[in-house]
């Protein structure tokens, strides 16, 4: 299933270009993409990670629950909202952000790119790289967090250049 919401033309003949030939990712992480699945490993969602994001989530928690310490130790904001008899909604930033490769299986690599870590379950991997938005309770300068995201996409890229090639494609 293609979850593409574009069109893309092509800018040599103007014609429409069908989704199913296009695949879409973050500029700083495409090169990474295309080479691991020109050497056999088979991707099926990544993302480069996002300095700028400022989603919030918003959580329905039963009122036993409301600990204005433990809230405070946990989230470095958040704001309490609609408190009920039972329950009380709190809204929380998003604290982080990840740079992350979905594999279509589990490929045994032999090492990781520098502080990523790989979760496996029955039908996919990933690797991945969290980067915080918040240090001590204070949101990081989002310069720094651009920084830190342009260095560990580098350090991805330098990880797949040097993995070999799969001996044999495995298109599952």
């Amino acid at each position: 299933m293609n979850m593409n919401n574009h069109k893309f033309i092509d800018s040599t003949t103007y014609e429409i270009i069908p989704d199913e030939n296009i695949i879409e990712v973050d500029p700083d992480i495409a090169l990474a993409i295309s080479l691991l699945n020109q050497k056999g490993y088979k991707t099926i969602a990544c993302c480069s990670g996002h300095a700028f994001d400022l989603t919030y989530y918003k959580q329905v928690k039963e009122l036993s629950l409301l600990d204005g310490e433990k809230i405070k130790e946990e989230y470095p904001e958040y704001y309490i909202v609609g408190k009920t008899d039972l329950t009380f909604t709190l809204i929380t930033p998003k604290v982080a952000t990840c740079i992350y490769v979905m594999f279509a299986k589990d490929y045994h690599f032999a090492s990781l790119p520098v502080d990523f870590v790989k979760e496996t379950n029955e039908s996919d991997c990933i690797i991945r790289k969290r980067i915080n938005y918040y240090e001590n309770h204070i949101r990081r300068n989002p310069n720094d967090v651009e920084k830190e995201i342009k260095k560990y996409n580098n350090l991805l890229l330098k990880w797949v250049r040097k993995l070999p090639k799969m001996k044999e494609r495995n298109d599952e």
